[in-house]
């Protein structure tokens, strides 16, 4: 049903292929395959394909369809064809956006989280490689391989997963993953945005996980005293202390 070509990225587990649908209501369309194989990780990223199928937002990205077959367990997702966030950076010779870039990146991010809250989804692996870039330059939440849907909006899961550089210092300190650690990450990652680097960084993880639970971010003068102040109130060790999501677009970084 679908003609594969070229390939777009590839993870630990997964490899995503442009593809074009030959059959049904998708007929002609390119999408985004993704193909995974199988065992326990993969087992976990099929539970977030079920979950990420239910969401329905601009600032997400669409899972269409998910099927599996003797080859591996497929996802087929709305194609974004500028690649991710992390592609962007690097191709850049200053791997930095603008404020203004990074301003409508953040706002498209926090869309993305405020819907979530409102569904009850933690995705919990929020990082540049997870946010992908459509046409018209919007970008878009995917990556909800570790994703879980709460009981109520206190909820909380008792479970270690993040990406090393973006990964909040409760999570390290064996404590639970709430939404004020998806807001640990969109904080990192707009830093990443206006840096060029993590605002906690270092040659081995377990450098980085030293910094990230006892050391102040790594803001270069550069950027704005609002985006500085912005960033500040997100990355408090205490989550509690965090600028509430509610909170964020009403920021004067904004």
């Amino acid at each position: 049903n679908y003609e594969v070509h070229e390939e777009l990225g590839r993870g630990i587990n997964a490899v995503v292929y442009r593809a074009i649908c030959r059959k049904g209501r998708l007929r002609n369309r390119c999408v985004a395959l993704k193909k995974a194989g199988h065992g326990l990780d993969v087992q976990k990223t099929a539970l977030g394909g079920v979950l990420h199928a239910a969401l329905c937002h601009p600032s997400i990205v669409s899972l269409i369809s998910s099927f599996n077959s003797p080859t591996g367990n497929y996802h087929i997702l709305e194609l974004c064809p500028n690649g991710s966030l992390a592609d962007v950076l690097q191709t850049r010779v200053n791997p930095v956006l603008t404020e203004d870039e990074a301003r409508g990146v953040a706002r498209s991010l926090a869309d993305a989280l405020v819907y979530l809250k409102k569904e009850l989804v933690l995705h919990r692996d929020i990082n540049p490689c997870n946010i992908l870039v459509a046409d018209g330059g919007r970008v878009k939440l995917s990556g909800f391989g570790s994703a879980v849907r709460l009981q109520t909006v206190q909820s909380a899961v008792a479970e270690f997963c993040g990406s090393p550089n973006y990964v909040s210092p409760e999570i390290l300190q064996g404590r639970a993953y709430s939404f004020g650690s998806d807001l640990w990450s969109f904080g990192c990652v707009l830093s990443s945005c206006l840096s060029g680097l993590p605002p906690f960084d270092a040659p081995d993880p377990e450098a980085v996980y030293d910094k990230i639970c006892s050391a102040n971010p790594l803001l270069p003068e550069t950027i704005s005293i609002q985006a500085q102040n912005l960033i500040k109130s997100l990355l408090c060790k205490n989550p509690q202390d965090r600028l509430q999501l509610h909170r964020v677009l009403q920021d004067p970084f904004f």
